[in-house]
């Protein structure tokens, strides 16, 4: 893993099973919403996070498509 990722992963271990992007964002408040939708998908690509995460971003994603 490239050492954001595990940062990340460091991150992500304290939030435990909370890994919604809306959790994530309100428990980081200096994050933007599209550096957690990268890297939660970098890290399911790795095979790091479950594959339902990358489901809510991609659900996100296509709610607010166009906003």
């Amino acid at each position: 893993l490239e050492p954001d990722e595990r940062n990340w992963l460091e991150h992500l271990s304290v939030v435990g099973g909370r890994l919604t992007p809306e959790f994530l964002l309100a428990a980081f408040p200096a994050t933007r919403r599209p550096e957690i939708d990268d890297v939660l998908a970098r890290l399911v690509r790795k095979g790091w996070v479950l594959w339902a995460v990358t489901c809510l971003v991609l659900d996100y994603k296509l709610r607010h498509k166009g906003k």
